[in-house]
């Protein structure tokens, strides 16, 4: 009993004494790599150094990763906890390439990935909107379907233009439009359908309309029949 309660304290240090594993990716095979390794959620954020909001949103980001992810000990890469998603980073300058190449405009910047799916999630937001990562990386964790297909998932940051690395332009931010032309759940209904195929009708009518009076107006100047 005395040994074990011995390697449970040891555990409780351990776990104490821990932080959470985030991966930093640097290449596309390091991107590739992350997401293969097992079929957990994968979460990764993009970020640059020089953005205030990334300094921020990264403090959240690392106790989201620290409560929902893997911790592991300073020095050493096993796990003292396993959690239920895989967190990682890319930091914007050093990898320039890859996140033009995942077509990253905008930070800080979260995707979510599946194995097996891709990417079912693509977030911009600021610090102060940042739950609303959480919810959406909850609700993907009970088995929620990816939604940009239905919308984009994006948050306005601000109106902040920041400085362009090299010749790729990216901004904290400008406010986006979310455009949804679906139902509440997600499908096209009928109704749409018919809706435009009224405009339709409506609108070749209005011209059918058009026509016939400028034949009249036409037939008008000669009055006299030939």
């Amino acid at each position: 009993a005395t040994s074990s309660s011995a390697s449970s304290a040891d555990e409780n240090s351990e776990e104490d004494r821990s932080r959470p594993k985030i991966v930093v990716i640097k290449t596309p095979e390091d991107h590739v790599k992350f997401l293969e390794e097992d079929d957990r959620l994968c979460v990764i954020k993009f970020y640059a150094n020089w953005c205030k909001s990334c300094q921020k949103f990264g403090v959240k980001y690392r106790h989201l990763a620290f409560e929902e992810g893997d911790r592991i000990i300073a020095g050493s890469s096993s796990p003292v906890h396993t959690g239920e998603v895989r967190f990682a980073e890319v930091e914007y300058t050093a990898s320039a390439k890859l996140c033009k190449s995942l077509k990253v405009k905008k930070l800080p910047t979260v995707h979510m990935f599946r194995k097996g799916e891709g990417k079912i999630a693509d977030m911009t937001c600021k610090p102060s909107l940042f739950h609303l990562v959480e919810e959406e990386m909850h609700r993907l964790m009970e088995g929620g379907e990816s939604r940009l297909l239905e919308e984009e998932m994006v948050v306005a940051v601000g109106e902040k233009s920041l400085p362009k690395p090299k010749e790729e332009k990216v901004v904290v931010g400008d406010p986006i439009a979310v455009t949804n032309n679906n139902n509440s759940n997600g499908n096209v209904t009928s109704t749409s359908f018919d809706g435009l195929a009224d405009e339709i009708m409506t609108s070749l009518g209005m011209k059918e309309e058009e026509k016939v009076g400028t034949k009249k107006e036409k037939n008008s100047w000669f009055p006299f029949s030939f």
